[in-house]
């Protein structure tokens, strides 16, 4: 995995000693598809010689506010920060600019928005240190059931992602629903998915993910531990092969070395 294309959603920056401070902007659902929008906001920036730390954007939906979340640092800047709240209502597409101040010294953490929101649905965010716990220890706890365990909420994860899928796109195209399936999987962090090859006829693909966000706790392992991301493979192409007899087998993993992770699944005719 390349480090230039790791993307860190955090919203937070900790940098002590320096007075900084965060702004949630509401823009007007006009201000979409004009231009210069955001050079009024920076050009306000630069006249009081605010440097910005951070700058980011809801997904737009048409006809609905578009909220962004910016953080700057106001250590040597010309204006407070109260002072630049004023100043960033006043520009014309900014239905509502508040200020969010830090929590202590230099560190500055969103606590503005209440919900994540991924494509209209409710998202909660796992750092790794998290999804470790919940898969390890499952693990450690139950054994051998414990790997059942993350298989089977893993079937029932792919069945409604599916059917999530489904309704986003609103019509069962199976090849355009593969192609969101694969960029969404990498899009969430779950790891980067190849299709080696897909034969609808005989309900059978063949699957690679590298850098599988399950598999890479693991190392130096005597078997495959794609135990959930199995599941979810297994409760998607279920759905997609209109099967509920399906088996799908770890071929290769990166637990035990291999270079991937590789997946046979297979329906029943």
């Amino acid at each position: 995995m390349s480090e230039e294309r790791i993307l860190d959603c955090g919203r937070y920056i900790y940098l002590p000693k320096r007075k900084l401070a965060g702004y949630a902007i509401n823009f007007t659902p006009e201000s979409l598809l004009k231009v210069g929008v955001l050079k009024e906001v920076t050009e306000i920036l630069t006249k009081y010689s605010v440097p910005i730390l951070f700058l980011s954007l809801s997904r737009p939906n048409p006809g609905e506010t578009l909220r962004a979340l910016l953080f700057v640092d106001l250590t040597n800047a010309d204006i407070g920060e109260q002072e630049l709240r004023e100043k960033l209502n006043e520009v014309s597409d900014v239905a509502r600019a508040e200020l969010i101040k830090p929590v202590f010294d230099g560190m500055l953490i969103d606590v503005y928005f209440e919900k994540l929101y991924l494509g209209s649905k409710r998202a909660v965010l796992f750092r790794e240190p998290l999804y470790r716990a919940l898969i390890k220890e499952t693990v450690k706890e139950l054994g051998s059931g414990g790997f059942a365990l993350l298989y089977h909420i893993g079937v029932f994860m792919g069945r409604s992602v599916y059917k999530d899928y489904l309704s986003l796109l609103g019509m069962e195209d199976p090849k355009s629903l593969v192609e969101l399936g694969k960029a969404f999987f990498r899009m969430s962090g779950f790891g980067i998915l190849e299709i080696i090859y897909l034969d609808f006829e005989k309900k059978e693909v063949l699957l690679r993910v590298y850098d599988s966000f399950e598999c890479s706790l693991y190392e130096n392992e005597k078997k495959p531990m794609g135990n959930l991301v199995r599941g979810i493979f297994a409760g998607w192409f279920s759905e997609l092969f209109k099967t509920q007899k399906i088996e799908v087998t770890e071929t290769k993993c990166i637990a035990v070395g291999d270079k991937y992770c590789e997946f046979l699944v297979k329906g029943k005719i």
